[in-house]
This record gives C-alpha cells, sequence and structure tokens, in this order.
C-alpha cells in the first residue's frame, strides 16, 4: 500500500513539474470536456487525473476522483448497452420503416412488436400497434393474397378508428395496392378516403392519386390530352406534398410508353417547380439518361456510348447514377444486344462490389453473356454459362428470373423454327428451355419465379403427354404459389391431367375421379369467376357431385 501511494505522489509531481495541466486522449487535450472521461475506458480514465500547478490534490482526492470517474463511465456504458439492446422508439421506428421500403414486412412487423411492447401505454405504442396492423395488410398485398389484405384493411379501420393517423395508413395500402398493379382495388380505396376523411392531407393526397392513374391511362393509349391533363394536374394540386412523387411516377410510364419526349417535359417541370425535392436529384440525371436510351433505340451506337461515358463523369458522385446505368443496359437487351449489355452491367458489379446491388449487377452480366452465346449460335457457351450462373448464384432469387429470361429466348427460338419446319431444331431448343427451368425448381431458392417455372414447364409435359409430370407441377404450382397469375388454370389443368392419366391406365379412374373433385371444387371456391370455373362446375355436375350455391 505504501508504495501505491508513493507511485502516485511521484507521478503526480513529475505531471506538476513538466507542467502537465490538461487531459491528453491520443495527443488531444481534454480539458472542458467531460463527454470524453464517459467514453474512455477505466484505464483512460485512472490516467486522466487533472493537476495544476497551484494545487496538488492529495492521494485520496485522487483515489475518489478516479472511483468516481470509474463509476461514471461504467454508468455511460451500461446506459448504451441498454438503449441498444432496448432500442428507443425512434430507432426502432427508423429501422421497421427501412425493412418496409425493402418490403421486408415481417422483420418491419418484429420492430413495430417490439417497440408496441416497449410502450405500451403511451402513444408511442398505439402508433407501433397500428404501424403492426398496416405492415400486416402490405404483407398481404405483397404476397397475392388481395382478399386477406382487404379483410386485414376492414379490421385495421375499425381497431384504429378513432386514431388521427388512421388516413395515412389506409393511404399507404392504397399506394401498396397500386404499385401492385391493383388498380381496381387502389381507385376503390382511394375514394373511400377522400369520403371518410375529408380534409385531412391523406384525402388530397387521394385525389391527386386518383387524377394521376387517369394521366397513366392517357399515357398508355397515346392520347395526346396526356400532356394538358399534367398540366392541369401541376394547377390543381399544387400545395400537395406528394405532387413531385405523383410527377416522377408519370414519367416513368411516359419512358415505359416510350415518350420521352413527354417525360422530358416533366423532369424539366420537376426541376422548375421543386428544386430541393428527392425527385428533383432524380430528374436531373433521368433527361440525359433518356436522351441515351433514346440514341440507342434509334441504333445511334456510337453517339449513345459517348453520352454514357459523359453522364458516368457528370453524375460520377449522384446516388441515382447506378440505377440509371441499370436502365440502359436494360434498354440494350431490349435491342438484344447483350454484348454491351453485359458491358455496362459488368461495370455496375465493378462499382457495386459485393452488396446485393452488386450481386444482381454480376446475375445481369452472366445473364447476358448466355444471351449473347445464344445469339451467336454457339450452344456450348450458352450451356455453360448457364452451368456456371447457377453454380455461382444459386442462393440469389434473382438468378431464377434471369434463368426465366434465358428459357424464354430459347422458347421463342422454338416457336420460330416450329414455323419454319424445323421440328428436331426446335425440339432441341424447348429442351433448353425446359432445362432452364427444372433448374429453377429443384436448384434454386423458391421465388415467383419457380411459380412461373413451374406453369412453363408443365405445359410443355402436358403438350409431351407426360401427363404424370404436368400433373404433379400444375398441383404444386396450385398449392404453393395461389398468388401466381394462372394459378386457377393450373388446378383445372392438374385436374385434366389426371383424367388423361386414367385414362392411359396409369392410375385407376377412382383416384383420378377423387383428385380432380378435390382440386375442381377449390378451383371454385378460390377463383369463381375464373374462365375455368365454368368447365369445372360442368365435370363436377356431371359425375353427379353436388356443387354449392356458393360457388
Amino acid at each position: 500500500m505504501y508504495r501505491k501511494v508513493l507511485l502516485i505522489a511521484v507521478i503526480l509531481s513529475v505531471g506538476v513539474i513538466a507542467g502537465t495541466t490538461s487531459l491528453y486522449f491520443g495527443g488531444k487535450s481534454a480539458r472542458n470536456k467531460p463527454e470524453q472521461l464517459l467514453e474512455a475506458e477505466p484505464a483512460e480514465v485512472s490516467r486522466a487525473v487533472e493537476t495544476t500547478p497551484a494545487e496538488v490534490p492529495s492521494v485520496q482526492v485522487v483515489q475518489q476522483d478516479i472511483a468516481r470517474q470509474e463509476r461514471a463511465a461504467k454508468a455511460q456504458r451500461a446506459g448504451e448497452k441498454s438503449a441498444k439492446d432496448t432500442g428507443s422508439a425512434e430507432r426502432l421506428r427508423a429501422a421497421a420503416r427501412r425493412y418496409e421500403q425493402r418490403r421486408n414486412y415481417s422483420k418491419a412487423r418484429e420492430y413495430y412488436e417490439r417497440m408496441a411492447r416497449e410502450n405500451p401505454a403511451g402513444n408511442e405504442g398505439r402508433q407501433a400497434a397500428l404501424s403492426v396492423a398496416r405492415t400486416d395488410v402490405l404483407s398481404y398485398i405483397h404476397n397475392k393474397k388481395d382478399d386477406s389484405a382487404l379483410a386485414a384493411l376492414e379490421k385495421l379501420i375499425s381497431d384504429f378508428a378513432d386514431d388521427p393517423a388512421l388516413a395515412s395508413s389506409v393511404y399507404d395500402v392504397a399506394r401498396r395496392f397500386e404499385r401492385a398493379k391493383k388498380v381496381a382495388e387502389a381507385k376503390d380505396i382511394y375514394a373511400r378516403i377522400i369520403a371518410e376523411y375529408p380534409g385531412t392531407e391523406a384525402a388530397e393526397s387521394a385525389r391527386l392519386s386518383l387524377a394521376k392513374l387517369d394521366i397513366y391511362s392517357l399515357v398508355k393509349s397515346g392520347d395526346y390530352g396526356a400532356a394538358e391533363a399534367i398540366e392541369r394536374l401541376s394547377a390543381d394540386f399544387s400545395g400537395c406534398p406528394v405532387l413531385s412523387e405523383a410527377l416522377y411516377d408519370i414519367a416513368i410510364r411516359c419512358e415505359r410508353a416510350k415518350d420521352y419526349e413527354l417525360a422530358g417535359d416533366i423532369y424539366d417541370r420537376i426541376l422548375q417547380q421543386f428544386p430541393e425535392s428527392v425527385h428533383a436529384a432524380k430528374a436531373t440525371l433521368e433527361n440525359p439518361k433518356t436522351d441515351i436510351i433514346e440514341s440507342i433505340r434509334s441504333g445511334q451506337g456510337e453517339s449513345a456510348a459517348a453520352a454514357i461515358e459523359k453522364l458516368k463523369a457528370e453524375f460520377s458522385d449522384s446516388p441515382y447514377l447506378n440505377e440509371a446505368l441499370k436502365q440502359i443496359a436494360k434498354q440494350y437487351e431490349w435491342d438484344n444486344d447483350y454484348e454491351q449489355a453485359a458491358r455496362l452491367h459488368g461495370e455496375l458489379a465493378e462499382r457495386c462490389g459485393d452488396s446485393d446491388y452488386g450481386r444482381r449487377a454480376q446475375i445481369n452480366t452472366a445473364k447476358c453473356e448466355v444471351l449473347a452465346a445464344f445469339e451467336a449460335g454457339d450452344d456450348t457457351a450458352a450451356r455453360r454459362g448457364v452451368a456456371e450462373l447457377v453454380n455461382d448464384f444459386g442462393d440469389h432469387t434473382k438468378t431464377s428470373w434471369a434463368l426465366c429470361q434465358i428459357a424464354k429466348q430459347y422458347k421463342d427460338e422454338a416457336a420460330r423454327l416450329e414455323a419454319e419446319g424445323h421440328a428436331e431444331q426446335a425440339a432441341e431448343s424447348m429442351a433448353e428451355a425446359v432445362g432452364a427451368y427444372e433448374n429453377i425448381i429443384n436448384k434454386l431458392p423458391a421465388s415467383n419465379a419457380t411459380a412461373e417455372a413451374y406453369y412453363m414447364a408443365a405445359e410443355y409435359y402436358r403438350g409431351q403427354s407426360d401427363h404424370a409430370k404436368s400433373a404433379e407441377y400444375y398441383q404444386q404450382l396450385a398449392d404453393d404459389y395461389p398468388g401466381y397469375d394462372m394459378a386457377w388454370n393450373a388446378m383445372f389443368l392438374a385436374g385434366d391431367s389426371y383424367e388423361k392419366l386414367a385414362e392411359a391406365g396409369q392410375i385407376s379412374k377412382a383416384v383420378a375421379d377423387t383428385r380432380t373433385r378435390q382440386v375442381y371444387e377449390r378451383l371454385l371456391a378460390e377463383y369463381p369467376d375464373c374462365r375455368a370455373a365454368r368447365a369445372a362446375r360442368q365435370w363436377l355436375n356431371n359425375n353427379n357431385i353436388s356443387v354449392s350455391q356458393d360457388f
């Protein structure tokens, strides 16, 4: 103990003699910065004893000061850990919203639920509970379970009828339906918001959204009245907070309709009216991008290449450059210039590294290299590229869609060869397409592309009279992907395949009838208004199976 006290005294004396009157951490003075003490580790705090030439504290005072500072540092770390473990409401909300934006609704729900648990009595908890309910609706829409989404929406409206944030949440649901291309549902909800929540910001935004959807129809049909309608929209909703977003959405629709001139005019309008908005930042890049796409479409390859280089130089720091380059690469794909598309996707892959965006760019590069080999007639290189695509990127859902695109090229080629009378070559090309679909089904993660693969492969097997395989794939599609656009037809054709198997003696008629009855009853229950409903109902009646009036 004596040596320890003596050592401290010596250290203090040396500090005084040397004129050490300030605290140092990493060579910087810590005088008048108590937060640095709180952030320091205990060992650093024990060294951070400030002394002055005028007064040297006693050993006891020094020890008390050290202990106090250690307790303060410990409390600070404990507080930080507690905040990290429990999470503030604002941080939890921000995390949940990020997951919502990525459409990871299950993860978003987890954060909202946690926020509700930690704030059970306050307004934060109430808002979190509302967000949980809204997220459930959005998840149903994302998974194409529209009936469940609408039922969940009704429950949300009932449970939170008095909540001032309800109108905004209902508007979010309408927006998600719109994004999912469920325009009828979106319009109905927008109209309901206007009727039931008049005077709210959500009602004004809903009115704007309805007007925007009408403009979409004009743009799609090539109606010259679209420009005038956009002019009226800008005037009628000049104070609406979502006007810049609506104009940007319309401009994107114009691009899809190949009306690049009108798209450019809208981008200019956004830059003039909303220069500080995020959409203005995007629009600044969109104008030169649309010019490049128009050059590609008109066959001005050299001009497009020079403009791409200029775009990369002028917008090198823009967060929207990568997306613009991806869209330009897609235009090369649509023009069947897969070499240029692969080159641009490859540049994106280098720019984005190992991020998810970079991985997607790598997949697009590999896909375009396969398609370039296909176009060049190099079947060996194309097959090798498909195998590498599956092996190198088999854990990514984007790979399934890449294979779907490759399969479509082979399928279209098969149809062309068949029409020209080259049956053997057509069969070979179709076999390549089916091979790609089988890769998706058997080797890659389940996704919406898997549903497409099941359906297209089942169609092929049905055409080859392989009814066992077609029945298996149609049934699997119906069971696992009820939200798929052609799920109703898959159910009907599954029943037809069972009957064909019975006719061929591969299964008994009793087994075939049982399976067909089950799948047709389900079809009528889930898709009563589909085109196959009448035929399914007729089969049930012909087989003396009573059909519920509900069907």
